[in-house]
Formats: structure tokens, C-alpha cells, sequence
């Protein structure tokens, strides 16, 4: 989601990938994305630290578990 958030901000996709790559290489045991995100300038510049929580939240996710789920008791198609 962090890709697509970039992406909607301005970014090719390639350019997305590549700072989430360089991010992502550079973990350590332990580390996690969301800091790294934080810690960046150029991330930053881009995103703000609430659309940064928001995409580790897990609300989009939660979102179209419920959707599922009421389509499915609903005898829906998935």
C-alpha cells in the first residue's frame, strides 16, 4: 500500500518501487518499515506521518475483510 500511496502522491511506479526497495534493503533485525518511511527526507516530503500510520493501520485491509464477510452471509459471490 506504501507503493500506491506514492504513486497517488506524484511518483511513477518505478520511482515508488525503488524508494520502498532502498527502504526496505536497509532494515535490520528488528527494524520496521514504518520508521524507515518516517525517517526519510525524501518519503517525507511526499507523505505526511498520518498517511503513514494509515497505511499500517490495517483499516483498508479490516475494510474489505468486512465487505467480504457481509457479501458472503449475504450469499453473495466473493
Amino acid at each position: 500500500h506504501v507503493l500506491l500511496l506514492l504513486v497517488k502522491k506524484g511518483l511513477s511506479r518505478e520511482e515508488a518501487y525503488k524508494m520502498v526497495q532502498r527502504l526496505s534493503h536497509a532494515l535490520q533485525p528488528g527494524d520496521h518499515l514504518r520508521d524507515q518511511l518516517y525517517a526519510d527526507k525524501e518519503v517525507r516530503d511526499l507523505l505526511s506521518k498520518s498517511e503513514i500510520d494509515e497505511v499500517f493501520s490495517g483499516k483498508a485491509h479490516k475494510q474489505q475483510i468486512k465487505k467480504l464477510i457481509q457479501n458472503v452471509t449475504a450469499g453473495g459471490q466473493t
